[in-house]
């Protein structure tokens, strides 16, 4: 019966997919609260000449009634560093190259809770206290909301900003390594950076094979009101609009999605930088990099004997 309705919508509908790329799914029944708790989802809209090698993370499903290819995206918690998938593209005159394109998810008011936080909130003059233990440990302080941020402003997001799954807040960060805690709502200009900290292996690190052409699908599914910036160090990529604003920092709006596609591939020993703008949401979590591959890891090939 399904299948039935499906070909009937097939053929009352004008299907036109086009190599748009990547294009977030919203809800559009509680288009804050939803989407903050994760309830997203992207459609990623490829060249008809990509031909795919290897994914990771994405389940392939054989064909749908009409023998078209499908393939699913299933996001967990453990595939931190982002959903990616190989390509081969092949031009008119035959030559091929290799591609990695990786999916990134912009997270807005993920609720975030922090067990070493020496906040105590109150309502009405009563310690407010997360209902659970961490861990179930008894003897360990309740968790904690985590703070807004000094000059964050908006009302439902807390300044709760991620990527994917992931948050390697700059606060978080620099309490593990000064040995001192660290609240996100603290004034970091008090406190001196490691000029390493860029390369901690905390943050969310995207790997490429060597020679690879990486593309990277940015999406703001939605949440804060406000746009948010895609920033490159160390590799080049073109915006829509060259010339207007900063180069290599598209801005991106919430139900939008952007392509970077790097320039040139991936080098070895080159580290490219990249996070949000402006600095409060960078420090919050939204940084990372991408690093070339040892050969024989992250789908790369093995060096030769």
């Amino acid at each position: 019966m399904e299948d039935e309705r499906d070909l009937a919508l097939d053929e009352r509908t004008h299907w036109i997919a086009y190599a748009f790329g990547a294009t977030p799914i919203r809800a559009l029944s509680d288009p804050i609260g939803q989407e903050a708790h994760g309830l997203i989802g992207v459609v990623d809209i490829i060249p008809r000449q990509w031909a795919l090698t290897e994914a990771h993370g994405f389940v392939a499903l054989s064909t749908d009634q009409r023998g078209r290819p499908v393939v699913l995206a299933r996001p967990m918690p453990e595939m931190s560093d982002g959903l990616w998938a190989d390509f081969t593209d092949t031009d008119s005159d035959g030559n091929e190259r290799s591609i990695r394109e990786f999916v990134l998810f912009n997270r807005d008011g993920m609720n975030l809770w922090d067990s070493a936080s020496r906040i105590r909130w109150k309502v009405d003059g009563h310690p407010v206290f997360a209902p659970f233990n961490v861990n179930g440990t008894p003897e360990r302080d309740l968790a904690q909301l985590v703070p807004d941020c000094p000059v964050c402003d908006d009302s439902y997001d807390r300044g709760d900003k991620g990527v994917n799954y992931r948050w390697p807040a700059l606060a978080s960060l620099l309490s593990d390594l000064l040995g001192v805690q660290i609240e996100a709502s603290d004034d970091f200009n008090l406190w001196v950076f490691p000029e390493d900290y860029v390369t901690w292996d905390k943050g969310i690190n995207l790997m490429a094979c060597e020679g690879q052409h990486v593309v990277i699908r940015l999406v703001h599914p939605g949440g804060r009101a406000r746009q948010r910036v895609f920033v490159m160090n160390g590799y080049n990529y073109a915006d829509l609009f060259p010339g207007f604003g900063f180069p290599r920092a598209a801005l991106l709006a919430p139900g939008k999605s952007l392509t970077a596609w790097l320039d040139p591939a991936a080098i070895k020993g080159t580290t490219g930088f990249w996070h949000d703008g402006p600095t409060a949401i960078m420090s919050g979590g939204v940084w990372g990099r991408v690093n070339v591959a040892p050969p024989g890891e992250f789908g790369c090939p093995a060096a030769a004997p």
